[in-house]
């Protein structure tokens, strides 16, 4: 099904721009490799990508039980519309995949922003197709499923100056590339491990980076009661104490894959009384992911194993991440850092972010990051990544603060699509050592969360939004490079969810420009209801 506003290439209809292949076996043959073929479509810029067609796809394809726990996961697809931006390269066209159709004001919304190019321009560059599935699948798997779809798609591309960009890389992804013969932008799954919480910690030790303690390559739950007490017997050598240990999912995400564990009623002085210890990693054990119990999460962990770490406390406790940009070419860039929002169960699931991190340790980051990037780089990682951190003050560590390393995100996350935002939007650029970002001499800041949400807020339709964005001032301004963002708006309606992202000169104005959002969101709904806000809006 065609979209309002979409290109309709040769294959589907007359007068497109997209040129129908006249080579697909060739090009679905193709044999060369994604890095030699990438070379020569990437410049400096990881989002700029001249004279080429981009084929998106922003599916989610991570664990569909810890999936259902996100509220309205499906419109997590739209997060990557902020790439619409490549179209201001005036012969750069971009096919968006989707499960459902896009809602046509938020496409209208999303090109409108795009700087310098008419927006008519470049909504003849842009095809939207949908495979109309809205099954809790991934978006790829369901584009596998559709030959004819994918027969349309292979026509609608220029062989040899096409790519698949996605959210995550899997082995449904590498089949996707190869049924459509295109290089694709990603780490290669075969280094997945590097990606898993196991992995991550292997190679933070590798690398020699300070982490929690713990134990990783955990197949079950008689292992993780193995591990707590072997964790509780090594830290009363030392002198000191284990109180609360996480237990997380070898491929969770956000937060939503770990569960936490309180000790502390389980000690028989300094060891841990292994009986009640097994009792309790049943009856006691918190899932981070709501509608989550125990016995589910343990059926997810024997499925897919995972860690045992300690839960590390501090004076001035957060979680700040560095993100990099691993170029074909094996460069490691660093592109930004975030101090990360967190909320939920005992503040262990991802909410939001405050770009950039704190100066305090910002230089921590920076240096962790790239040394990460450096190995990753090696083993033949590309694209977007990201290391998360833990960090509290400690007058004995460097800069007063100790960092300390607990994943690596080898695909797009949380963190992305804000700082994309930033990057297609204002043109500027993320400055090493000082960890600033510089857009015509101005330094910008932003918070952006994909949570703002309310169950006052069902019920709101996209239309209702846009007309509040235009009455009540909250555009972007493409002359002062300050503003607000909007994103996940197809979520709104049924889940009364929406994301955002909130740029200004300063972390103060951001805040600002949220509270203003929150602010309006609350007499729109109260309008719309007849009657005052029974739930105030939060970010989780």
């Amino acid at each position: 099904m065609n979209q309002p506003g979409s290109a309709v290439p040769a294959a589907l209809g007359a007068g497109s721009p997209f040129v129908q292949a006249t080579d697909t076996a060739a090009s679905a043959s193709s044999t060369a490799t994604p890095a030699h073929l990438l070379a020569g479509l990437t410049g400096a810029d990881p989002d700029s990508f001249a004279d080429v067609d981009v084929l998106v796809i922003p599916s989610i394809s991570l664990d569909a039980t810890q999936l259902e726990s996100v509220s309205g996961a499906i419109h997590y697809e739209e997060r990557m519309l902020v790439n619409l931006g490549w179209l201001r390269q005036p012969t750069t066209r971009v096919v968006y995949l989707t499960s459902q159709p896009l809602v046509p004001e938020l496409i209208e919304y999303h090109l409108q922003l795009i700087p310098g190019i008419p927006t008519n321009h470049a909504r003849r560059r842009l095809l939207l197709r949908s495979v109309s599935d809205a099954s809790p699948r991934p978006l790829t798997q369901k584009v596998l499923e559709r030959p004819r779809f994918l027969a349309r798609l292979r026509a609608a591309l220029r062989p040899g100056r096409s790519l698949l960009v996605c959210f995550n890389v899997t082995e449904l992804e590498e089949r996707l590339a190869r049924a459509l013969g295109l290089p694709l932008l990603g780490t290669s799954p075969s280094l997945h491990t590097f990606g898993s919480k196991s992995g991550s910690r292997a190679l933070f030790r590798r690398c020699g980076l300070p982490l929690p303690r713990g134990m990783e390559q955990l197949p079950d739950r008689a292992a993780v009661a193995e591990a707590a007490v072997g964790l509780v017997g090594q830290a009363a050598e030392t002198g000191s104490a284990i109180e609360q240990v996480i237990v997380k999912l070898e491929d969770g995400f956000s937060g939503e894959g770990n569960a936490l564990l309180d000790l502390r009623p389980l000690l028989d002085g300094s060891r841990l009384d292994r009986r009640r210890l097994h009792t309790a990693l049943m009856d006691n054990l918190i899932p981070m992911a709501g509608g989550l119990n125990a016995a589910a999460f343990w059926d997810l962990f024997e499925r897919e194993g995972g860690v045992l770490e300690e839960r590390v406390r501090g004076q001035g406790f957060c979680s700040p991440s560095v993100q990099l940009y691993l170029h074909p070419d094996r460069r490691v860039e660093v592109v930004s850092t975030h101090d990360q929002v967190l909320g939920g169960a005992d503040d262990q699931v991802y909410l939001g972010c405050r770009f950039p991190a704190r100066s305090i340790y910002r230089q921590q980051l920076h240096q962790m990051g790239l040394t990460v990037g450096q190995a990753l780089a090696a083993e033949g990682a590309m694209d977007r990544c990201a290391v998360d951190t833990i960090a509290f003050h400690d007058p004995e560590a460097e800069g007063a603060w100790k960092v300390l390393a607990i994943e690596i995100n080898l695909r797009k996350g949380g963190t992305t699509h804000p700082l994309v935002a930033l990057q297609q939007l204002t043109g500027g650029r993320y400055e090493l050592p000082s960890g600033c970002y510089r857009a015509d001499g101005q330094v910008k800041r932003y918070i952006a969360t994909d949570n703002l949400c309310s169950n006052a807020y069902r019920g709101l339709l996209p239309e209702d939004l846009m007309e509040m964005v235009a009455e009540r001032g909250h555009i972007f301004d493409a002359h002062t490079r300050r503003g607000v963002v909007f994103l996940m708006v197809g979520a709104l309606s049924e889940h009364g969810k929406l994301g955002l992202t909130c740029i200004d000169n300063s972390l103060a104005g951001s805040e600002h420009m949220l509270e203003r959002v929150r602010a309006d969101l609350d007499n729109l709904a109260a309008d719309s209801a007849g009657t005052p806000l029974a739930m105030a809006p939060h970010w989780h």
